[in-house]
């Protein structure tokens, strides 16, 4: 089960490196927004609409933010989960082995 212990922590290891990235990106357009406002004011409806799109395009990162942390951490839930389950798994099958007890295949 090595192989898929090591998908699983490689899912985990991408969501968890998404979800910093996105956080950065998030950084990177507070800073934007801030330095935005001190910008010389436009006229009328350029003004608006620049920043009508602005605050679209924050809000959007933003929600992705949020998204990519919920792909993170039910990624790591999902691991944990599958590890208890393999875990016992492979706990009852060491059991069966070592109370010398076979598996009857006649009725598979």
């Amino acid at each position: 089960m090595a192989g898929v212990e090591t998908e699983l922590d490689r899912m985990v290891r991408t969501a968890t490196e998404a979800a910093r990235i996105g956080d950065a990106l998030k950084a990177v357009m507070t800073t934007l927004d801030g330095a935005m406002s001190s910008l010389t004011p436009m006229d009328g409806e350029i003004k608006n609409t620049f920043w009508q799109g602005h605050n679209n395009h924050l809000d959007a990162v933003n929600k992705l933010c949020t998204k990519l942390h919920r792909m993170s951490d039910g990624i790591t839930t999902s691991k944990v989960a599958y590890e208890a389950q393999d875990a016992s798994s492979q706990s009852a099958f060491s059991g069966l082995g070592a109370s010398g007890t076979t598996i009857d295949t006649t009725v598979l």
